[in-house]
């Protein structure tokens, strides 16, 4: 689903366990998944990290923001939101966080 400059996908998606990962803005990269809580309830979550190299190379420390949703439309829709408003700040800022 288109949302701005980025298209993420559907809630469906998420529920079967699918992980997105994506990049736009030189160097701002993100990544979304579903995360099952302590309590059995599951959200969404999405990490952003800058620079080329792959997620699995990045240490948490790094990670420089980290977005948490219910799992639902709207919780998708929101993450998406926060990606588009950060990536813009990030250009905004020189491509800087």
């Amino acid at each position: 689903m288109k949302h701005g400059f980025i298209d993420i996908p559907t809630l469906y998606y998420f529920k079967e366990k699918n992980l997105f990962t994506g990049s736009c803005k030189e160097n701002f990269n993100f990544r979304i998944f579903a995360k099952k809580l302590e309590d059995d309830s599951t959200e969404l979550r999405c990490i952003v990290w800058e620079g080329k190299e792959n997620f699995s190379l990045i240490d948490p420390s790094d990670y420089k923001l980290e977005f948490r949703e219910e799992m639902s439309e709207e919780g998708v829709a929101a993450i998406a939101n926060k990606i588009v408003e950060a990536a813009t700040a990030y250009e905004k800022n020189g491509y800087k966080f």
